[in-house]
C-alpha cells in the first residue's frame, strides 16, 4: 500500500510547476517524445529531497514502515534519505498494485556521484516486468529493454512489456508472458557492443526452453544505436508493424561449452568477495575480469547462479569465477583448494 501512496506523491510532484520536476517533465516530453496522457497513464513521477518522506509522515505512516518500503535509507546520524532522490520514478504494477520502482536520472549533476549509472532500481530482486499487468489477453507482445521504449509503443497502440535492460527476465516472468501472449517478439536495442543482440539471444533461448517460440526484430540497417523510442522519431506505426512481419523466428543452435564441475557455491558470495556490486535486474553488474572492461559488463545472475559478460561473451559458474579471480591475484588454486577457500567467505 505504501508504494501506491509513493507512486501518487511522485506523480503529483512531476506534474507540478516547480523547477526540478519541470526539467524532468521537459525531458520526457521534448527529448523522449512521451505525451502527458502516457505520463499520467503509467503514473510516472519525480522524487526530490524530503518531499515524499514528509508527506508520508503527515499521513501517519511510521518510520519503520517507511524504511521497510526499501525506498528510503537511514544514515549513522538517523537522518532519512530518499533512494530515488533526483530520479524520474517509474512504478511497476501487478494485479493493479504498485510492487516495485525503477527510474532514471536525466543529467550528471543529479547523480549521487560521477560514475553512477543513469538507471536506478529499488533494492530487491525483480519478480515482474514493466507493463506486465495487462488488462486483457494479447494476440502478440513485443519485449523491449526499457520502460520508455514500452511506453513509446503503447502510444502507438502496440502491445509491449519492458525487461529493464539486455539482462532479460527471470523464468517465472517468462512463463507468465508465454501463458498470456499468443506470439512473442523481441525488440532489444541495437548497440555498438552488441549487448542487445546477445541479450535477445539469451531471452529467446529461455522461451525455447519453456516451449515457446519467439521472433527477433531486425532494426533498419542504419548507423548508430537504435531502439523503439528512437525508431519512432522518423517512423510511424505501420513501419513498426512491417518490422514485426519481417522478423525472423528464433532457432536455437546448441553451443558446445566446456563442462565445469558443479559445486554448491553462491555467485552472490563470490561477487561480494571480489567486486563492488551494482544491483540490477536478476543480480548484479560488475567489471568483467576476463577482458579490459572500461564499463561494467559482466552480469552475476543470482537466480540462475551463473555469470555472463555482454562484452566478451564469457559465461560460467561460481567455481570458475572464483578460480579466475584468485589466478589474477597470483594464486592458482586446485578445485579442492578453491572449495576450501569458498567455505571461509
Amino acid at each position: 500500500m505504501i508504494l501506491n501512496i509513493l507512486r501518487d506523491i511522485y506523480n503529483e510532484f512531476l506534474l507540478s510547476k516547480r523547477i526540478h520536476p519541470k526539467r524532468a517533465l521537459d525531458y520526457l516530453i521534448d527529448e523522449r517524445h512521451l505525451t502527458k496522457k502516457t505520463i499520467e497513464h503509467f503514473k510516472l513521477g519525480f522524487a526530490r529531497n524530503y518531499n515524499a518522506y514528509h508527506k508520508l509522515q503527515k499521513l501517519g505512516v511510521s518510520k519503520e514502515m517507511i524504511l521497510e518500503s526499501n525506498m528510503f535509507y537511514e544514515d549513522s546520524e538517523h537522518k532519512i534519505y530518499e533512494i530515488f532522490n533526483n530520479v524520474i520514478t517509474i512504478p511497476i504494477s501487478y494485479n493493479g498494485t504498485t510492487v516495485h520502482f525503477t527510474g532514471r536520472y536525466i543529467a550528471n549533476d543529479w547523480m549521487g556521484y560521477k560514475l553512477q549509472a543513469a538507471h536506478k532500481h529499488q533494492t530487491g530482486r525483480f519478480q515482474w516486468a514493466f507493463n506486465e499487468d495487462w488488462d486483457h489477453d494479447y494476440k502478440y507482445v513485443v519485449i523491449v529493454e526499457s520502460p520508455i521504449d514500452c511506453m513509446t509503443l503503447w502510444q502507438h497502440r502496440i502491445n509491449s512489456i519492458a525487461t529493464f535492460g539486455a539482462n532479460g527476465i527471470s523464468a517465472p516472468v517468462a512463463k507468465r508472458i508465454k501463458e498470456k501472449a499468443k506470439k512473442i517478439f523481441i525488440a532489444y536495442d541495437k548497440d555498438d557492443n552488441e549487448a542487445g543482440f546477445k541479450g535477445a539471444d539469451r531471452l529467446a533461448r529461455l522461451f525455447t526452453q519453456l516451449g515457446a517460440a519467439s521472433n527477433i526484430i531486425h532494426w533498419p540497417n542504419t548507423t548508430g544505436k537504435m531502439d523503439a523510442n528512437t525508431f519512432f522519431i522518423d517512423h510511424n506505426r505501420q513501419d513498426f508493424l512491417d518490422l514485426l512481419n519481417e522478423s525472423s523466428l528464433y532457432k536455437y543452435i546448441p553451443i558446445k561449452r566446456r563442462d565445469y564441475i558443479s559445486v554448491p557455491m553462491d555467485i552472490e558470495k563470490i561477487g561480494i568477495r571480489y567486486f563492488k556490486l551494482n544491483a540490477i535486474n536478476r543480480g548484479y553488474l560488475v567489471p568483467c575480469p576476463y577482458h579490459k572492461d572500461k564499463k561494467p559488463s559482466m552480469h552475476l545472475f543470482t537466480d540462475t547462479n551463473e555469470f555472463y559478460c555482454y562484452g566478451c561473451g564469457i559465461t560460467g559458474k561460481p567455481l570458475q569465477l572464483l578460480m579466475h579471480m584468485e589466478k589474477d591475484s597470483g594464486r592458482e588454486l586446485s578445485i579442492r583448494d578453491a572449495i576450501k577457500l569458498y567455505k571461509t567467505f
